[in-house]
C-alpha cells in the first residue's frame, strides 16, 4: 500500500488512446529511438562520446505492491513505450520496480542507453537496425514479462514506496544526469511500513516530513522534472487516497527541489 500547503488542479486520465496524444506526438517529431541496452552493445561503438553519455535521464518507477486494473496497464504500456521512443540520443532510460520481493536494495529493472542516429554514417538504416534488434532481443521478453505480472492477484505485506524511490534518487545515474531528468512514477502512493502506515495517516499530518524517518529520506532533487501517474485504488485504500493524500506526496517531492509537472489520476 502509501500525500503542499495550497490545493492544486489535479487530471483525471482520460481515456488512454486520447491522454497520449501528446506524448505520442512529441515521439514522432522526434523520430523513434533505438536504445543499446547498457553492458551488452558497445555504446562507444554506437556512438556516444563518454562526455556526453548520460547527460539527460528518463527514469520510470513502477509500484508492484498491489494489482493494476486493465486500464492502468494499458495507461502504462503506452506511457512508458511513447517515452522511451521520444528519449534524446545518449540520454539513459532506467526502470525501477517495488514489488512483494523487494529486498531493500534499488536495482534498475533495466538500463539502457540512446544512441544517436546518424544517417550520414549509416544512410541504409542499418546501424540502427542492428541496435534495435538487439535491445528487442534483450529487453523485450523481461518487459513483456513485468507487463503481465501487473494484473497478478494478491498483495505485498509492505509497500516501502518512499523508502524505494529514495534508493532509485540515490543511484549512480542519476547523479550523472546533470542537464536534465524526468521520473515518471506510477504508484498509488499508499505506504506501508512498520515506520509509517497510511492506516495511521488517514488525513495526512505534513509535520510528518519533518521526522528522522523522512528526513532520513530526503535528497536532491534539484533539476527533476516528476509527472507523477497516480493509481486509484477501490474499497478501504480507495478512501485513503484524498486530495490531502497526494498533496503529502507532491510536497515530499517538492521539498526535495523536484518539479512536480504532471500529477495524473488513473482510475481503476
Amino acid at each position: 500500500m502509501a500525500p503542499f500547503r495550497g490545493r492544486r488542479p489535479v487530471r483525471t486520465a482520460r481515456p488512454a488512446s486520447t491522454w497520449f496524444l501528446g506524448v505520442a506526438a512529441a515521439a514522432a517529431v522526434s523520430g523513434t529511438a533505438f536504445m543499446a541496452l547498457s553492458g551488452n552493445v558497445d555504446v562507444d561503438a554506437a556512438g556516444c562520446s563518454p562526455m556526453l553519455e548520460g547527460r539527460t535521464l528518463t527514469e520510470f518507477f513502477v509500484d508492484r505492491t498491489d494489482p493494476m486494473t486493465a486500464h492502468q496497464i494499458q495507461a502504462f504500456r503506452k506511457m512508458t513505450e511513447s517515452a522511451i521512443a521520444a528519449a534524446g540520443a545518449c540520454s539513459t532510460l532506467a526502470m525501477f520496480s517495488l514489488d512483494k520481493n523487494w529486498d531493500g536494495i534499488a536495482a534498475p529493472f533495466f538500463l539502457a542507453t540512446v544512441p544517436p542516429r546518424k544517417q550520414s554514417e549509416s544512410p541504409s538504416g542499418a546501424t540502427n537496425r542492428y541496435l534495435d534488434r538487439e535491445f528487442q532481443k534483450k529487453f523485450r521478453p523481461k518487459y513483456e514479462a513485468m507487463v503481465e505480472s501487473l494484473s497478478l492477484p494478491g498483495t505485498a505485506p509492505h509497500s516501502p514506496i518512499f523508502e524505494a524511490l529514495n534508493g532509485m534518487f540515490s543511484q549512480p545515474e542519476f547523479a550523472r544526469a546533470t542537464e536534465g531528468r524526468h521520473v515518471i512514477i506510477f504508484t498509488d502512493g499508499l505506504q506501508n511500513t512498520d515506520q509509517f502506515k497510511e492506516a495511521d495517516n488517514a488525513a495526512p499530518d505534513f509535520r510528518r516530513l519533518e521526522t528522522p524517518y523522512f528526513k532520513a529520506m530526503k535528497g536532491d532533487l534539484r533539476g527533476t522534472e516528476i509527472s507523477v501517474y497516480y493509481l486509484q485504488r477501490t474499497g478501504r485504500d480507495g478512501k485513503r487516497q484524498t486530495a490531502r493524500h497526494r498533496d503529502f506526496l507532491r510536497r515530499w517531492f517538492e521539498e526535495q527541489g523536484a518539479k512536480v509537472q504532471a500529477f495524473v489520476l488513473l482510475p481503476p
